[in-house]
């Protein structure tokens, strides 16, 4: 909800999010009050649609759990979120060492943000959502696409093997993208090669992969993200569940 002042409507929201580790000791906290300030046209679209907050936590390897909450200080709504997540140690073990994978289907220039607290420059550098035109990859939160939407993945590999000490920022990974569904492939995406690791994040080798949505039925899939590792001879094959709905009605 919008209240004029003067040729503007305007409202705040509070964000207020908790981490807690597996003992309940809070590990990092989080609070942004976000002044909205728009033209009647603006906050009209605004209400039709829906708004996307993000923040970041830096935390070590562990169990956790995030309390969330937010609140409409116009009318004074709240709504509340809560779920456990596990940062785990990249450290151990003999496989690939794989960060989450994001899901999107749209790229947003940093200037159609609406509002925002103040970020330094270094943060908005470190963002690899982030690319260098200013183009921003927004996660699909809900994960669910509609036919002939772009389906955009990225995930992050850690420490990929090289060919030689002396060349660590190379390496040799193939990336290709499947969808499943009822145990069956009904899409694969050529493989994509990538052979260099981010000149600014020491031993991290970015993936970005993309599939059209044009031919797909209505449904619940399984997205399968196919990465071999060919000078360390290790695979993985992480999965993420999404929907694709009905488009909507022709307006008449």
């Amino acid at each position: 909800a919008f209240q004029s002042k003067g040729k503007k409507s305007a409202t705040e929201l509070d964000f207020i999010a908790e981490v807690q580790d597996a003992r309940g000791k809070v590990a990092s906290t989080v609070r942004d009050a976000i002044p909205l300030k728009l033209d009647e046209a603006k906050a009209g679209e605004v209400v039709r649609k829906q708004l996307q907050y993000d923040t970041g936590f830096t935390l070590a390897p562990g169990k956790y759990t995030l309390r969330f909450v937010a609140r409409e200080n116009g009318e004074g709504k709240v709504g509340t979120f809560q779920a456990p997540f596990t940062i785990p140690d990249l450290g151990s073990g003999s496989m690939l060492r794989l960060s989450s994978v994001i899901l999107s289907n749209q790229r947003e220039p940093l200037t159609n943000q609406l509002a925002g607290v103040k970020n330094g420059k270094k943060i908005l550098s470190e963002n690899p959502l982030i690319d260098s035109s200013n183009q921003k990859l927004v996660p699909n939160v809900t994960r669910v696409f509609r036919p002939g939407q772009n389906l955009m993945v990225y995930l992050e590999l850690y420490d990929p093997a090289s060919p030689s000490s002396a060349t660590p920022n190379l390496a040799s990974v193939a990336a290709s993208l499947a969808l499943y569904a009822d145990g069956k492939k009904v899409l694969e995406t050529p493989a994509v090669r990538a052979n260099r690791t981010d000149a600014k994040r020491y031993g991290t080798l970015p993936l970005h992969l993309q599939a059209q949505l044009k031919d797909l039925k209505p449904g619940d899939y399984i997205c399968q993200v196919n990465v071999i590792d060919e000078l360390g001879r290790k695979f993985a094959f992480p999965r993420s569940s999404l929907a694709v709905v009905a488009p909507p009605p022709a307006q008449p």
